[in-house]
């Protein structure tokens, strides 16, 4: 879990036809704006490992899903416009 301090646990990738793929009991964030979104994507690319061998000077050993769900409520329903 890219956003839990000191989680260098591998975890499982799981899929499901309803849901597509995920990982349980990850982290998740609550964002209210682009900014938001940006600072957890910083925080997780901080937290990946990276490594070399002879072909990749940079190669990755870690990867990453990111899932978004989004809830939006319309001005009638007492949200902002």
């Amino acid at each position: 879990d890219l956003l839990e301090p000191g989680g260098s646990e591998a975890l499982p990738v799981r899929w499901d036809a309803r849901r597509g793929f995920f990982v349980p009991g990850l982290s998740t964030a609550t964002l209210r704006d682009v900014q938001d979104a940006f600072h957890v994507v910083r925080q997780g690319t901080h937290s990946r490992t990276v490594g070399s061998h002879q072909l990749n000077k940079d190669s990755s050993r870690s990867h990453s899903i990111l899932t978004v769900h989004v809830e939006s409520t319309s001005p009638q329903q007492g949200g902002h416009p």
